[in-house]
């Protein structure tokens, strides 16, 4: 796969043990049931017995559990996916339909973990026997099958009639026969291509496009308060980022409510240089210590006690890969702002293969698009922990560490609460991470699509209910 929305399409084929519901809540999928052990560091779940592989007709069992989760943990597999489990000393099959996940820290709440999507689960025959077949071949045990697939252009797909789930009715899930997902780069042509009814859903719209989606009259646009969002990644183990007072200076500089207005076209909620919005349980609404616009003199001020009172020429870029245009663009307000109080950079558009390979977690400055996630933790961890799949801000914070892992491990509802939003306060006050604004979801469905429910998080899309009208 070469598009993120291309991931987000083959999940339609494949089960996981839960999935993220549509509002983020956490839906059981092959589990049914999960129970921890008295200390959290052990979950057995019970599995569905009437779930099968589409491609080879055999049972989903505990054994295919382990073998996708050890394949996934194996280094030679490079699946970065493993960062979003919670951490995972090991994966062992009970019986035939319980498996338990061994941890390496207390985890309260651990099946949100398992329902951020890279866990869809495989055949234990099929990693073992014939592995490099899964780049070519659906194997999953998800509502549709894999028809046939072009990169980066379109999936065809079919309903799967061992499908195991029903809806209220009784009636077997799918209810579409066929599906064909398109991948559309340009956002005009997806604005033309649903008012012409070529196509039936936008999954995603730029905010751009909000107001022309707005204006046909035989589509519905959708806009929904979301949580993920546009970052500014700076490493604090270069200089100047390194000085907290210098990663302050360029807070104050920065005008969130202008990047929300020219940026995001004002659709969406101001950020707190943290990872959290308001979509997200456990969201701690803090004051705006920076301001929501530029306050210059306080930037200024504190550029000059750092020693960088006559201004810095950055000997590195600030990297904008323009796989969405909305990070070229804050990018380009980012280097007028920054600017501003003395700091000169320059801007390199880097393209989005060589964006993942060579600069994230790898180059000190830099701007990327990032989902929001299940839980606090999960959101927070990897981007800002040691190991995470996207750590680039090598952040020595102790107290930041063990308030999130405090919260992962808290029962209490309360406790978690509070630990967690001294985690959104560590970093709003000292992390090398900004966030100017939470985007809303947006998209698109014609009028004559029943029963499509726009998923808050964007990390998945649900068609089983879905029906068209003549």
């Amino acid at each position: 796969m070469t598009k993120g929305v291309e991931y987000v399409y083959s999940s339609l084929a494949y089960s996981a043990l839960y999935r993220l519901g549509p509002d983020m809540s956490i839906v059981p999928d092959l589990a049914t049931e999960a129970e921890s052990n008295d200390d959290l560091t052990a979950w057995t779940l019970t599995l569905r017995e009437d779930a099968t592989f589409n491609k080879i007709d055999q049972t989903v069992t505990a054994e295919d559990v382990q073998a996708t989760f050890e394949k996934m943990d194996d280094p030679d597999t490079g699946a970065a996916g493993m960062d979003e489990f919670g951490g995972i000393e090991s994966v062992e099959a009970v019986d035939d339909f319980r498996v338990t996940f061994n941890l390496q820290n207390p985890t309260a709440n651990y099946p949100a973990y398992l329902s951020r999507g890279f866990g869809n689960v495989l055949p234990k025959q099929v990693i073992e026997d014939d592995f490099e077949s899964i780049s070519n071949e659906d194997y999953g045990s998800g509502p549709f099958n894999i028809v046939d697939y072009q990169t980066g252009e379109t999936f065809e797909m079919e309903a799967n009639d061992e499908y195991y789930l029903t809806d209220d009715s009784g009636n077997s899930l799918p209810l579409l026969d066929t599906v064909y997902l398109d991948v559309l780069p340009d956002a005009n042509s997806r604005t033309t291509a649903i008012q012409n009814g070529s196509i039936d859903i936008i999954y995603t719209a730029p905010p751009g496009q909000m107001d022309r989606l707005e204006s046909i009259s035989s589509v519905n646009a959708l806009s929904q308060p979301g949580g993920s969002y546009y970052s500014i990644t700076m490493d604090a183990q270069t200089e100047p980022f390194g000085d907290n007072r210098v990663r302050q200076a360029i807070k104050y500089a920065i005008d969130k409510e202008a990047i929300l207005s020219n940026v995001g076209k004002g659709r969406g909620v101001l950020g707190q240089d943290n990872p959290i919005g308001p979509a997200s349980n456990n969201y701690a609404d803090l004051p705006q210590m920076y301001g929501p616009g530029q306050k210059l003199e306080e930037a200024n001020a504190l550029m000059e006690e750092a020693g960088y009172g006559d201004g810095i020429e950055l000997e590195f870029p600030l990297h904008a890969p323009p796989v969405r245009p909305q990070i070229p663009q804050t990018a380009v307000l980012v280097q007028e702002y920054l600017s501003d109080i003395g700091i000169e950079v320059e801007i390199e558009r880097t393209p989005w293969e060589t964006f993942l390979s060579q600069v994230e977690a790898q180059e000190p400055f830099y701007v990327v698009y990032y989902f929001m996630n299940p839980t606090v933790y999960n959101t927070m961890s990897v981007v800002s922990l040691p190991g995470g799949a996207y750590y680039g801000i090598n952040w020595e914070n102790q107290e930041f560490r063990d308030a999130l892992r405090g919260a992962k491990a808290a029962e209490d509802d309360e406790e978690r609460a509070e630990l967690y939003m001294e985690a959104q306060r560590l970093m709003q006050e000292q992390g090398p991470f900004i966030v100017p604004y939470f985007e809303n979801r947006l998209g698109a469905v014609r009028q004559s699509v029943n029963n499509y429910n726009h998923h808050v998080g964007g990390q998945e899309i649900f068609l089983e209910e879905v029906t068209v009208s003549n």
